[in-house]
């Protein structure tokens, strides 16, 4: 993971657009992995239990500061999932959504 966190001097074109090769080519095997994911009935359980455990929504208000902050975290890897969904394979969120078990 070298590359990810690699500074390319904005001078060098040339490393900027293998950069920018590279990061496109992650995002597109992702969005195909996360494909994949969805196409099985299986797949999609597992991301639905993990949209209904990160609390996406539900609101994050606890009167403990320490508790509403993890409730926020939580909430936000699901919106974080839940927007990888949306660009890779829209058609799936609706599924995934109708077919979510009651919290």
């Amino acid at each position: 993971m070298a590359d990810e966190t690699e500074r390319v001097s904005s001078n060098d074109p040339r490393k900027l657009k293998e950069q920018g090769a590279r990061v496109k080519d992650r995002e597109k095997q992702d969005a195909e992995d996360l494909k994949a994911v969805l196409a099985t009935p299986e797949g999609r359980r597992l991301v639905r239990g993990l949209l209904a455990e990160c609390g996406e929504h539900r609101t994050s208000f606890s009167t403990n500061a320490i508790q509403m902050s993890f409730n926020e975290g939580a909430r936000n890897v699901g919106l974080k999932l839940k927007a990888r969904i949306i660009r890779a394979s829209p058609e799936w969120l609706a599924e995934l959504l109708q077919s979510e078990p009651s919290q």
